[in-house]
């Protein structure tokens, strides 16, 4: 009776010793996961500058994206730009928002000390077309 005895705490061991290496083991997978996602975010995310007041900024853009009030912009000469606002309609074009109304090759020129973007846009061989934002207002219909 005893070596039975001996043997069932032998497997209860057993078992919570497995049980152990599995829970050892998913608490590994996911620490290496979440440090690689912070290494990855640390070091090989692209980065962005925040526009702001004191930003300066003007190029073509080859690539937006607009989400959640956020545009994030990248000019061709490879700078990139995060714009972080809540308001900044026109109401005389369409769409009024600057995050929907941004496209690639856009040019966007915003000088530092000035709330203002302007935006030029080809709509064809000569003819371009200026169009004005200002960061957190609305400039309501002429």
């Amino acid at each position: 009776m005893d070596d039975d005895r001996k043997e069932k705490l032998r497997q209860l061991d057993d078992e919570e010793k497995n049980v152990r290496n599995i829970v050892l083991f998913f608490l590994t997978v996911i620490g290496l996961f979440f440090l690689s996602v912070f290494i990855y975010g640390r070091f090989f995310a692209d980065r962005y500058a925040d526009v702001d007041l004191n930003t300066s900024l003007k190029g073509y853009i080859s690539d937006v994206n607009f989400q959640r009030g956020v545009i994030s912009l990248k000019l061709e000469n490879g700078e990139r730009y995060i714009i972080a606002t809540t308001l900044a309609e026109n109401l005389n074009y369409q769409p009024p928002v600057l995050g929907s109304f941004l496209t690639s090759s856009d040019w966007i020129e915003k000088r530092a000390g000035s709330d203002t973007i302007r935006i030029m846009r080809r709509h064809s061989l000569k003819r371009f077309e200026k169009y004005i934002f200002v960061l957190g207002k609305t400039i309501e219909k002429d």
